[in-house]
């Protein structure tokens, strides 16, 4: 099982965005983006959102964690 709040942290960092910037990108309120980075799993349509974001693939993303 893939810790998905993890991999948005470690992607965050690899990418330099901050979650100010990626709520801005998503259109969420900065304190979404920070319940994400705590969250073990999240929905696939955010997961979706989140690697279209970063412009990487799933596997991609999910090897994050790891």
């Amino acid at each position: 099982m893939t810790d998905v709040g993890l991999c948005l942290k470690v992607a965050q960092a690899k990418y330099n965005i901050s979650s100010a910037e990626l709520a801005r990108r998503l259109d969420v309120a900065p304190i979404q983006v920070l319940r994400w980075r705590k969250s073990k799993n999240l929905k696939f349509h955010t997961v979706e959102q989140l690697i279209n974001e970063f412009g990487i693939g799933l596997d991609e993303f999910c090897s994050l964690g790891s």
